[in-house]
């Protein structure tokens, strides 16, 4: 079976590699494609998802903002299960303070350099503590995106409203995760030491917890 991964806000799939699936399911990659001028999500979720294979089935899972893709998605096709980690599941579980910054429309402030300047601040705020390696290679990954993605992905996140919650969905989420915190979230498996990074630095937990929900569902 197919399963599709969505990278979060503005990094590349390969924040993925170190997640390992057993026979039969085979990982895809679904990376970012560049916006068009003012589109509205659901147009440009058609166009990103435009590589999944409906002829048979298949299971989505959604890192962060492509948690939030993830969800929405499940509305509109059939995916065997979504898997959500790091995110939300509706709009009520993103902080306040990023549902006020998108109303006043502050994702216009962001620039590609701001962010930059601002790295350590970033890497606290996703704790990243892992070896200088591996920062390097996220970095890379985030470096080769555009402005223009960016700022379009802040303010699709700082004013995403949904509030449709799918029958079959499961969510993973870290204890420590500073940028997305699990407040009243009620996750299905909580990561302990889980920070906003965790793909990378409990790659084996969330592995082991994405096979197993997996081969429950088929």
């Amino acid at each position: 079976m197919n399963v599709y991964f969505i990278s979060g806000l503005c990094t590349s799939c390969h924040i993925f590699d170190g997640i390992r699936l057993p026979q039969p399911y085979q990982k895809i990659y679904l990376e970012w494609i560049e916006p068009q001028r003012n589109e509205p999500l659901h147009d440009y979720i058609a166009r990103l998802t435009k590589p999944i294979d409906t002829t048979k089935p298949f299971a989505i899972v959604g890192l962060s903002f492509g948690g939030m893709i993830a969800m929405e998605l499940n509305k509109t096709l059939k995916p065997v299960d979504t898997i959500i980690v790091s995110s939300c599941p509706t709009y009520k579980h993103v902080p306040l303070l990023y549902r006020l910054s998108g109303s006043l429309r502050m994702y216009n402030l962001v620039t590609k350099a701001m962010i930059n300047n601002l790295r350590p601040m970033v890497d606290w705020f996703i704790g990243a503590k892992r070896s200088k390696e591996e920062m390097i290679a996220l970095h890379k990954t985030m470096e080769q995106l555009s402005e223009n993605l960016l700022i379009w992905s802040i303010a699709q996140v700082t004013r995403w409203r949904n509030t449709v919650v799918p029958k079959k969905y499961f969510h993973i989420h870290g204890d420590a995760d500073r940028l997305l915190p699990v407040g009243k979230m009620k996750p299905d498996v909580l990561i302990h030491g889980g920070s906003h990074f965790m793909i990378v630095s409990h790659d084996k937990e969330i592995s082991d917890a994405i096979a197993k929900r997996l081969n429950a569902s088929i």
